[in-house]
């Protein structure tokens, strides 16, 4: 498509309306019908015929809706059953063509409305002021969910006031993080207001309440008396439902105080949050306050606890002490010597020799992983696979040119079923829940009481009478018993069984047995290809995944450390934060499907039903963000194969400069200690001055990626961070409590780099709110591929032999608008050292490192060298 040099003029009065107007209610279609593939090329053919005649907005609208409408067409009944049919109308090549057309289209039509405004400005015509329409409050009865209750915060419109009616510890402990979900925008209007009342201080009028939480917290208490002010009032708890409320609820007592019994009228009826904090963390968790304090205990917890008496585990290094005096042997010593059986570390050694994933860090960092460490020199990634999986993957079974996509009604009949089966991560951990390591499902063991040392010799007793035989032994045959009981009267020189001469080592074991059974789970194309090219089917929608697997894949470290089964001796499937070791499992399937190098193609049903079961924001059809997903994704994995079993109890100090950043990074590392913390995990120092007094608090906390924020017009990675560790300032609602001043104060904050990760994932917040409108930051951002220098932006010391130097190897691309776009993801294969570009299951390598920078990057992931 080729833009035209002469342009009609614009029809509409500003940039906002055009795209008001460029929306469209695709309700009252039927996208079951196989006629809607016809309507939708007509809007495609009619939005390139009017781009070719200059007439850009019509063109853009046009455009636009047959892409919005390709998007409704791919969650439709009539694309799950048919997809060829719908494919064969609307090819790939126009999808990407609109998708070009419409990003330059938006930018030219923005820049042609403020060239008009610009112009306006110039006119020194006086003009009557124009009554601005007042903004109408959006149709919020009295419960919201998560989702909207986020969106709402986002919008930068409203004044709202938030009242958290948990305890005061949990309060403190783990909070809204209205720094990450406001706009700098909405920080400078000042819209929200966040505090905290008790539940002990609700009581049936408002003028008590305000008077009981003044005295507790002045601020709090001011903010309160002002509530007539804010458009909405929006109250939670810690997990209650709107429907199972009852009307001596704290919430139902506390509005009502508020709407029906004050005198000062609000402006909206108080709106309750449905499902409290915990339903909220469920769709959100990564927005939030982190506090240490939050995995310790109560004082009482402990004595409420049932207590459980278990035999002590012996740890590897640990001596065991004999006693005094040693039982008799109920049986003598067997004849044969069985110290010539080698040893089962000595077969481990021989079968896989694994080395450091890691280059030196930190010494600390050496001493966690000193058991853990791999090599990874001079090797390819599928020398890391095991041969008897490839061999046993190498069975062509599909062919490229005969696939057929899986029905949706076979997949619900016969593969959902067993997913649901294997996926039971509400299992009571109390209730001998059990691993089957052949199949991999979780199920109850079948004992009909609690579990006790007394009643497992019994069971091993029965289980022994079960097993003997009903045939009496001949006499053809050497007794053993007999042999055993005469061991000690055999003279030395007895001759000893000879070595049988298969090696049973060779055996499959059932860990590979179970990897190969779940990699034929993912239907691959079976194609004789190079390790780390093979691609992902979408899926409906599920581009944002795909693109971040990827990514992921071609993370040097971090895939060797699944692909040598190193994951397994880190696996800690009892961790209630995490998911029962079940997606670092699934993940580890897919990251060997990848690099077998024998399938063109696989498919992530089993993964993605996973993803959507432990996070139900991502169980729509519908476009998702990356990041979120990345983030998630992350988490999950550290909470899988975090190495700390018990977590220690870390008392915070009063204050909080006595804090070093070496204390703080153990204290950290003592509860979060991990492959996700080794390799991904920085640390970040904040220091808050007061502005009254000069009082200085500093905190360091660890952070798993950057967010920087970026300019509206073209400019670079450094410039970005320029902007990021820019001071910021702390008033009105966002004032600081000084410990000096005893109250609070304005301040200033200030965030520095103080360590950086091997692995560096930087993130471009190039999504943000204008108003109701989501809104795209289309700026191209200049970032270096092979040197990006990031010793001036560090404040802590450097470590010797540390470089703080890092190299390109992966892209994640968003291509089209917020509310409907694509992922693609572009990746430094490990092996060849070359630019390979992953679009879905279509995978291609890059002629040149030009398509590397644009201004659809989204997520850069750099690697320390």
């Amino acid at each position: 498509m080729a833009l035209p040099a002469s342009k009609k003029d614009l029809t509409y009065s500003s940039f906002e309306e055009f795209r008001q107007k460029t929306s469209f209610d695709f309700s009252k279609l039927d996208f079951n019908r196989p006629s809607i593939c016809n309507s939708l090329l007509k809007l495609y053919d009619q939005g390139t015929l009017c781009l070719s005649t200059g007439e850009d907005e019509k063109a853009y609208m046009l455009l636009y809706r047959f892409f919005e409408g390709y998007l409704k067409l791919k969650s439709s009944k009539l694309y799950k059953q048919d997809r060829n049919y719908v494919e064969n109308f609307i090819s790939k090549e126009k999808l990407s063509k609109s998708m070009v057309v419409l990003e330059t289209l938006n930018e030219q039509i923005k820049q042609r409305y403020q060239e008009r405004e610009e112009e306006k400005k110039q006119i020194t015509k006086i003009e009557p002021p124009k009554v601005q329409p007042e903004i109408k409050s959006p149709i919020i009865k009295n419960v919201i969910n998560p989702t909207q209750f986020t969106d709402l915060i986002r919008q930068n419109v409203y004044t709202i006031l938030l009242v958290d009616i948990r305890d005061q510890t949990d309060f403190e402990n783990s909070r809204l993080n209205l720094d990450y979900l406001m706009t700098l925008e909405a920080k400078e209007k000042k819209l929200i207001s966040y505090i905290n009342i008790p539940g002990d201080l609700i009581d049936t009028t408002s003028w008590k309440i305000v008077d009981a939480l003044a005295k507790k917290d002045s601020n709090s208490g001011q903010i309160f008396s002002q509530r007539k002010n804010f458009d909405f009032l929006i109250f939670f708890d810690l997990d209650s439902f709107f429907n199972d409320l009852k009307s001596d609820s704290k919430l139902m007592i506390l509005k009502r105080a508020v709407y029906e019994f004050d005198l000062e009228k609000v402006k909206n009826e108080p709106v309750i949050l449905d499902g409290g904090w915990s339903q909220w963390l469920v769709y959100y968790p990564a927005c939030k306050t982190v506090s240490i304090q939050n995995n310790t205990c109560e004082p009482n917890a402990q004595e409420k606890k049932i207590h459980i008496e278990y035999s002590e585990v012996v740890e590897q290094n640990e001596v065991v002490q004999e006693p005094a005096q040693k039982p008799e042997e109920p049986n003598p010593k067997p004849t044969i010597d069985r110290t010539n059986k080698p040893k089962e570390k000595e077969k481990e050694k021989e079968n896989a020799k694994v080395e450091p994933v890691l280059n030196p860090i930190e010494n600390r960092q050496k001493n966690n992983l000193a058991e853990n460490e791999l090599n990874f020199k001079n090797s390819t990634l599928q020398n890391f696979l095991p041969t008897k999986i490839l061999s046993r993957v190498n069975k062509p079974q599909l062919q490229a040119n005969n696939y057929e996509p899986l029905n949706e009604t076979i997949f619900n009949s016969v593969y959902a079923p067993r997913f649901k089966f294997l996926h039971t991560p509400f299992m009571k951990d109390g209730d001998n829940k059990v691993l089957n390591p052949v199949t991999g499902i979780f199920s109850y063991e079948n004992k009909p009481g609690g579990f006790n040392a007394e009643a497992k010799v019994k069971n091993e007793k029965n289980v022994a009478k079960e097993n003997k035989p009903a045939l009496k032994r001949t006499f053809s045959s050497p007794n053993i018993t007999d042999l055993e009981n005469s061991a000690e009267d055999k003279p030395s020189g007895f001759k000893t069984l000879a070595k049988p001469l298969v090696d049973r080592a060779n055996k499959p074991s059932m860990q590979e047995n179970m990897m190969v059974s779940r990699i034929e789970d993912l239907e691959p194309v079976y194609a004789k290809i190079r390790p780390g090219l093979t691609g992902i089917r979408n899926l409906g929608n599920t581009c944002f995944m795909n693109s971040i697997i990827q990514c992921l894949s071609n993370t040097e470290p971090f895939v060797k450390y699944f692909l040598s089964g190193q994951f397994r001796k880190d696996l800690n499937r009892k961790n209630k934060l995490g998911f029962k070791g079940e997606i670092a499992d699934e993940f580890a399937v897919i990251m060997n499907a990848l690099w077998t190098g024998r399938f063109r193609v696989i498919s992530t049903h089993r993964f993605k039903f996973l993803i959507e079961e432990f996070n139900q924001l991502f169980k729509s059809n519908e476009q998702q963000d990356a990041q979120e997903f990345l983030l998630f994704l992350l988490d999950g994995l550290h909470e899988d194969l975090n190495r700390v079993r018990i977590r220690p109890k870390i008392s915070t100090q009063d204050d909080e400069n006595c804090e070093s950043p070496d204390k703080a990074w153990k204290d950290h590392l003592s509860m979060n200690n991990s492959i996700i913390v080794d390799l991904f995990q920085g640390q970040f120092r904040s220091t808050v001055t007061c502005s009254t007094c000069g009082k200085k608090s500093v905190k360091f906390d660890a952070f798993m990626y950057l967010t920087l924020p970026i300019f509206t017009s073209k400019c670079n990675l450094h410039e970005c961070l320029d902007l990021f560790l820019r001071s910021e300032n702390m008033s009105g609602e966002s004032k600081w409590k000084c410990p000096n001043c005893k109250q609070y104060r304005d301040a200033t904050k200030k965030i520095d780099i103080w360590k950086l990760p091997p692995l560096l994932i930087i993130h471009l917040k190039r999504f943000k709110y204008e108003g109701v409108w989501r809104d795209k930051i289309t700026s191209n951002v200049d970032y270096p591929i092979e040197n990006l220098d990031l010793n001036r932006f560090l404040t802590g010391p450097t470590v010797s032999g540390v470089s703080n130097n890092y190299r390109l190897y992966g892209i994640t691309n968003h291509i089209g608008t917020m509310d409907g776009g694509h992922y693609i993801s572009m990746c430094r294969h490990l092996e060849m050292d070359r630019w390979v570009k992953y679009d879905d299951s279509d995978v291609k390598e890059l002629s040149s490192t030009s398509a590397l920078k644009s201004p659809a990057s989204y997520i850069l992931f750099y690697s320390r060298y």
